[in-house]
């Protein structure tokens, strides 16, 4: 028997495929400002410019996003009970 109802699950699955887009524009924005930091680090420090934080922190919102989306996905699922192996 599971934990919630389906209309909760479709709430709770919709809010986290909301929160996994509002991550990935996160993001995609924040690739953007990374690649223009980049490119900034490269004129001024050369070829061995190191990643910042903002190339760590669009990795880590596209990760988290990916991981959002899934776990939306599976509690907009259709319930199926499972049959007991014999």
């Amino acid at each position: 028997m599971p934990i919630t109802d389906q209309s909760e699950r479709k709430f709770l699955g919709s809010g986290l495929l909301a929160l996994g887009c509002s991550l990935g524009a996160l993001s995609a924005a924040l690739s953007v400002a990374a690649f223009d930091h980049m490119m900034a680090a490269a004129n001024v420090c050369g070829s061995n410019a190191e990643h910042c934080l903002t190339c760590i922190g669009a990795l880590a919102c596209l990760g988290a996003g990916l991981f959002a989306v899934s776990a939306g996905l599976s509690l907009l699922r259709p319930y199926r009970p499972r049959v007991a192996a014999s």
